[in-house]
């Protein structure tokens, strides 16, 4: 229950961030002068960077307060869920194709039926939602769903998708 709590963390920090390239692990969590190593937000960035998961800018700085697109968020959940990003089946969604950025960490989760898209596009640029990343998650990591629980955001529309 603990590491659950542990990839919760993780995960949930990580995609209030927008940094994922790729980069060597060695020095990833030296370079963010702009994470606070001491809070639990720091310590969950920190590891994911030591893990290869996510990384810097160029200018060695994370960003942690920027918003996140739905490519760097398939990124994260890709690498988290350990996916195998290299042997996928092409989504064939309309504005990603092999060889874009992140294709393989986007057809990984698509092949997994943790996205689907929205007629027929990823819309990898977009920005990506809360309640979007609340569906990735639950699928992700094959959470168990209560069903006529009270959810205290006024945001949430009952019977959305994203309800649940």
């Amino acid at each position: 229950m603990k590491t659950n709590r542990f990839y919760q963390i993780a995960m949930a920090s990580a995609l209030a961030t927008s940094a994922i390239v790729i980069a060597p692990p060695a020095n990833a969590a030296s370079v963010f002068p702009d994470i606070n190593s001491s809070t639990e937000e720091g310590k969950a960035v920190i590891n994911l960077a030591q893990r290869g998961i996510i990384s810097g800018f160029p200018d060695g700085t994370f960003k942690p307060a920027n918003p996140i697109t739905r490519t760097q968020a398939a990124k994260i959940l890709a690498g988290i869920l350990k996916l195998d990003t290299v042997h996928v089946k092409n989504p064939n969604f309309k504005d990603i194709k092999p060889g874009d950025a992140n294709y393989g960490a986007i057809a990984a989760l698509a092949n997994a039926g943790i996205i689907s898209g929205s007629n027929g596009y990823f819309h990898p640029t977009k920005n990506i939602t809360r309640g979007q990343m609340s569906k990735m998650i639950v699928k992700g990591f094959n959470l168990p769903i209560t069903n006529g629980i009270f959810i205290p955001f006024e945001d949430v529309n009952e019977g959305s998708e994203y309800e649940p």
